[in-house]
């Protein structure tokens, strides 16, 4: 964790609502991991995850209200 955090400081920290929402208005302009990472400074598994969630959660949002 350390060593990820030299690069990219919030590598490992659980995505807050904010960060999600922006992590969505982002991805509709580019899907460049590179840019995201250094943006969200986060690694780029991070990024593709929570932006795949986030794509999914879009396309199936009964899925989303069954699971709360």
């Amino acid at each position: 964790v350390q060593n990820a955090r030299i690069n990219h400081p919030r590598a490992y920290e659980s995505w807050t609502d904010m960060e999600k929402e922006l992590l969505n208005k982002a991805i509709e302009y580019t899907n460049d991991l590179n840019l995201l990472s250094d943006c969200f400074q986060r690694v780029k598994g991070s990024i593709e995850s929570c932006g795949q969630r986030i794509i999914y959660e879009s396309q199936n949002p009964q899925d989303d209200e069954n699971q709360n």
